[in-house]
């Protein structure tokens, strides 16, 4: 059996007009852009960030006396905290 993942889209004029609320991380793609954002439950379209990518190369993660990171997979939150102690 296979599985067909959607990812909802539409121009961003479209989204702007309809101001959806997406289902809590629901992506919705503008396809005129290339931008995503992520819904949660609550907020409308217009009210919502755009997604943003998150590079880092392993020299960003171990640099520095004492670096952290912090991924929850369950949200796809990522934190970097770096301190000197």
């Amino acid at each position: 059996m296979s599985t067909q993942i959607q990812i909802r889209r539409a121009l961003a004029a479209t989204w702007t007009s309809a101001n959806t609320v997406l289902a809590d991380g629901e992506p919705g793609l503008e396809t005129d852009t290339a931008k995503i954002k992520y819904g949660d439950g609550v907020t409308a379209w217009n009210s919502l960030p755009y997604a943003s990518a998150l590079s880092l190369t392993a020299d960003d993660i171990t640099s520095g006396p004492t670096t952290n990171f912090y991924y929850t997979e369950a949200t796809g939150n990522a934190t970097i905290a770096a301190y000197t102690g």
